[in-house]
């Protein structure tokens, strides 16, 4: 393959390191906001605060004390996680795979801190959290993305 060919099959606006950054920034805004979240409620609700709460599955199980404060703190940091991909996420398609790679990165981190999250709770509060997330955002994007664009509609001879 000559050099002019491989020029071409690069994709233009392909950054891998601006990618992966905002895929760290969006990891650690994930993070960050449920620890907040979890310490708030934690207080609120009288109980001892510890970090397995935040990276613990065992937290997910609905039989749990604390599993109301997980999941009420993964829902209100899903909040700021939507907030972060409009910002972050320069189109509405690309929302799912910067969502889907953040939710197998938790995946990852929480097998590597804890174990493998075997527990059915678990995977139904990330299905139904990387949902909303993904669904809000796309429709967030897809609002925003649909006011930058102006239509001209003078040519139909009406005053539309």
């Amino acid at each position: 393959m000559s050099r002019k060919q491989q020029q071409r099959a690069k994709p233009k606006n392909f950054f891998p390191i601006l990618i992966l950054s905002n895929i760290g920034i969006l990891f650690t805004i994930t993070y960050i906001s449920q620890f907040i979240f979890s310490y708030i409620l934690t207080l609120i609700f009288q109980l001892i605060f510890h970090p397995s709460l935040i990276t613990g599955h065992e937290q997910y199980d609905f039989t749990s004390n604390y599993s109301t404060i997980s999941i009420i703190s993964l829902f209100l940091s899903s909040i700021i996680m939507i907030l972060s991909f409009v910002v972050t996420v320069e189109k509405a398609k690309k929302i799912i795979d910067y969502a889907l790679t953040n939710f197998l990165l938790m995946i990852i981190f929480n097998w590597t801190v804890d174990s493998f999250p075997i527990l059915y709770s678990y995977w139904i509060v990330m299905g139904i959290q990387l949902t909303v997330i993904i669904l809000v955002s796309e429709y967030i994007s897809l609002n925003i993305e649909s006011q930058n664009i102006k239509l001209n509609l003078n040519f139909l001879g009406g005053n539309l």
